[in-house]
C-alpha cells in the first residue's frame, strides 16, 4: 500500500488541527482554573440597592477573565487595577465604571462597590 507525501502532508495538517484545538482548549481550561481559583473569594451574586431598586449583579470566569454584568444584561470584562487587591475597571459602552471588592471583619469579601460619575454604590454578596 502506497500513500503519496501529499496526501501524508493533509494527514498531519489535519493531526496538526486536531491538537492544537484540543490543546487550546485544554489552555483555556486550565486558565479558567487558574482565574477560577484566584477570584474565588469575590465571585457569585452581589445585591444593590441603587435609589429604591435591587438589582443583582453576578461576577463569574470566562476565558481566564472576570466578567460581571446584571442579570439580563450584557456583560462586560472586568481589568484589574494595579496595586489594589481585588479591584477592577469597567467600560460599559463607554461607561468607565470602578468596581472594588471589600472585606469584612471576618476577612471575607462581602461587599461590592462601584463608583461612575462620582457615585458610588454598595452592594452586599448573596447567596444563590
Amino acid at each position: 500500500m502506497k500513500i503519496s507525501i501529499r496526501k501524508m502532508g493533509f494527514a498531519g495538517l489535519i493531526l496538526l488541527l486536531v491538537l492544537s484545538v484540543g490543546s487550546s482548549g485544554l489552555l483555556a481550561q486550565q486558565s479558567d482554573e487558574a482565574a477560577k481559583k484566584k477570584y474565588a473569594p469575590i465571585l457569585g451574586a452581589y445585591e444593590f440597592d441603587a435609589e429604591g431598586q435591587l438589582m443583582v449583579i453576578n461576577f463569574w470566569i470566562e476565558g481566564g477573565e472576570l466578567w460581571g454584568g446584571p442579570e439580563g444584561d450584557t456583560p462586560s470584562v472586568l481589568t484589574p487595577l494595579e496595586d489594589k487587591e481585588f479591584a477592577f475597571e469597567a467600560d460599559v459602552m463607554g461607561q468607565y465604571y470602578e468596581v472594588t471588592f471589600v472585606k469584612n471583619e471576618e476577612g471575607k469579601y462581602t461587599k461590592c462597590v462601584i463608583v461612575t460619575m462620582g457615585m458610588e454604590v454598595e452592594g452586599v454578596k448573596i447567596d444563590k
